[in-house]
């Protein structure tokens, strides 16, 4: 969950143009709805038409609008969050999910992080080639 209490480093926002959020409430509630599976960019344009949600600072919008342009990568509301978050996290804490841990256990970079997610939505594709290739199917895209 992406919570106002996250501890950012101002610098590392600023290198990459963008502004934290306190809160993104969905449904009037504070949960992330794991189910819903998006594309960053319909997740973002949903947020500025939906009354129920919180407007994101525009700067920070374009900040995902950036990722979902270079990896047009399926996310959860839950991993948007994570991936926000793993920009300034300094320290290993139980917070960061599992696959994550290694990769991000310092504040890293917002480039390493586009590669990181890069790789994540190729080895998706390419699991779901093998399983489609297995049931004679077609490829699904990654959710």
């Amino acid at each position: 969950m992406f919570r106002s209490d996250d501890i950012y480093d101002n610098e590392i926002l600023n290198n990459i143009g963008a502004v934290p959020v306190h809160t993104i409430k969905q449904n009037n509630d504070d949960t992330f709805r794991p189910e819903t599976s998006v594309i960053v960019s319909e997740y973002i344009n949903n947020i500025y038409e939906s009354p129920q949600v919180l407007k994101l600072n525009q700067e920070y919008a374009n900040f995902f609008e950036v990722v979902s342009e270079k990896v047009k990568l399926h996310v959860t509301m839950t991993n948007i969050a994570y991936i926000a978050s793993m920009l300034t996290y300094k320290e290993r804490t139980d917070d960061i999910p599992h696959w994550a841990r290694e990769k991000y256990n310092t504040t890293d970079t917002y480039q390493n992080i586009i590669h990181s997610l890069a790789e994540i939505d190729y080895n998706l594709k390419y699991v779901n080639a093998i399983v489609a290739r297995h049931h004679h199917g077609h490829v699904h895209e990654s959710s």
